[in-house]
């Protein structure tokens, strides 16, 4: 049992890839001593020495990064300006002009709430859906029962 040591395998299961300490690390606390939200922190057992990084403390201001005289601090993709995908969902799109609208899961939990499952159409169709069956219940009616003028 690797006591107190983090192996390779606990660190390639974490999802915090934007925090990561490269092997020129040495251990010399400058990032854990000059962390202004105290989100790293070192633990001595009995052949080791583990810095420890907590996101959630994390005030994202890089100061370890710029502290550290070995540069062994990687912030990669919050210095990258990338995107993490975290969640894939599947789209509905208008049944008239075929324009994404929302997802499956959001049409699930409309129906659900309101009680409709019609055909999705965009807001640009909606109206002229709704107007086409308006116009379709009407006919045929006198101008008084239309809500017009007599």
């Amino acid at each position: 049992m690797n006591q107190g040591k983090i192996t390779t395998e606990q660190t390639e299961s974490n999802v915090m890839r934007y925090f990561q300490v490269n092997d020129q690390c040495n251990g010399c606390l400058a990032c854990v001593q000059n962390c202004p939200a105290n989100a790293l922190r070192a633990e001595d057992s009995d052949a080791n020495r583990v810095l420890s990084h907590n996101m959630a403390r994390c005030a994202r201001c890089g100061n370890c990064w710029r502290i550290c005289p070995q540069e062994a601090i990687e912030f990669q993709f919050m210095l990258e300006n990338g995107w993490d995908a975290v969640k894939s969902l599947e789209l509905v799109y208008c049944s008239v002009c075929g324009v994404p609208i929302y997802t499956m899961d959001y049409k699930r939990t409309l129906s659900e709430k309101l009680g409709t499952s019609g055909e999705p159409t965009c807001s640009k169709h909606r109206d002229e859906v709704t107007r086409a069956a308006k116009a379709h219940f009407l006919k045929g009616r006198s101008p008084d029962m239309r809500g017009g003028a007599i």
